[in-house]
């Protein structure tokens, strides 16, 4: 038996060499700094050039070339921007946004204990450059929602916007 695994082994080293010898890797020369260097095929490496500041890397699928793209970053020119306000008991509680124009906003109650009757419910309308943030709530036994005069709730807000 083990005279049998001693020539299987002998005969793996053998193919394994011979594979080795008969298959050449053909590396590009002097690939330029900064490159990628991709397999065109399995024997031949190439060298992308960088592309030009800003650019992304493409995938073009199987048996074709990466390539250098502009990157699309969604809807050009919005920010995204994150605000507090604590409410004041009014209804609206206001705080600036600093966008130019704000096409959305989601507003999250910092609470550590259940709402119970106290604020449940918020809407917001953009007012200039303020948002005026409405809390809303119920007297516990009409599930009618009511202008809260809550005054310590702190409110978190992520706006979209220019």
């Amino acid at each position: 038996m083990k005279r049998y695994q001693a020539l299987f082994a002998l005969f793996g080293a053998v193919m394994l060499f011979a594979g080795l010898v008969g298959w050449t890797l053909h590396v590009p020369q002097g690939p330029s700094a900064n490159s990628v260097i991709y397999a065109e095929d399995s024997n031949y490496l190439k060298d992308l050039a960088p592309g030009t500041s800003g650019q992304c890397l493409k995938t073009n699928g199987t048996g074709s070339a990466p390539s250098w793209v502009d990157c699309v970053t969604g809807s050009a020119g919005l920010k995204v921007v994150g605000l507090s306000v604590t409410l004041d008991g009014t209804n609206p509680s206001s705080v600036a946004h600093g966008l130019t124009a704000v096409t959305a906003c989601s507003e999250m109650n910092l609470r550590s204990t259940a709402p119970g009757d106290e604020v449940t419910a918020f809407t917001y309308v953009v007012n200039g450059a303020n948002i005026d943030l409405y809390a809303w709530t119920t007297n516990g036994t009409d599930p009618t929602l009511i202008a809260s005069t809550d005054a310590n709730d702190v409110v978190k807000l992520i706006c979209v916007g220019t």
